[in-house]
Parts: C-alpha cells; sequence; structure tokens
C-alpha cells in the first residue's frame, strides 16, 4: 500500500498514457476511415465528370455521323442522276 502512495504520480502517469495510446490509436483509425471516405467521394466527382464529358462527346459524333450519312446519300443520289443522265463510269 505504501508503495501506490509513494509512486500514485507514476501509476497514473502509466496509466493515462497507456489510455492516450489507445485512444491515440483508435482516433488514428478513424481519420483512416475518413480520409479514405474523403477520397473515395473525390474519385466519385471525377467519374461524374468523366462520364458526362464522354456522353457529351458521343452526342457530337452520333450528331456528325449523321451530318456525314446525309452527305453520303446526297453524293448517291447525284451519282445515280449522273450514271441516269450520262451512262456507267468505266
Amino acid at each position: 500500500m505504501t508503495f501506490i502512495k509513494e509512486n500514485w504520480e507514476l501509476i497514473t502517469g502509466l496509466f493515462g498514457s497507456i489510455i492516450a495510446f489507445f485512444g491515440g490509436r483508435k482516433s488514428k483509425k478513424q481519420n483512416e476511415k475518413t480520409k479514405e471516405l474523403e477520397n473515395i467521394e473525390k474519385v466519385r466527382e471525377i467519374e461524374k465528370k468523366l462520364l458526362a464529358d464522354m456522353e457529351d462527346q458521343v452526342n457530337k459524333l452520333i450528331k456528325y455521323n449523321n451530318y456525314l450519312e446525309g452527305v453520303i446519300k446526297e453524293i448517291k443520289k447525284k451519282l445515280v442522276q449522273y450514271v441516269d443522265k450520262y451512262g456507267e463510269l468505266d
């Protein structure tokens, strides 16, 4: 009992250090999880932007493809008219 009375500061300091160690470890793990979740959210935002950009590019390509199909259709039409008027090309 006298050992505890004589060294109570050391004993409480030791217990405090142990509690602080485990509390700090838990806090560190929680911070890591929070950062991981923040990173996942950032990745999701980047994915959304990339998908929107890709969708925009696909829509532009579809419009351009439709335009080119129209041009080809007109050229074929004029070619048929030419063949009807002047005959086959050799």
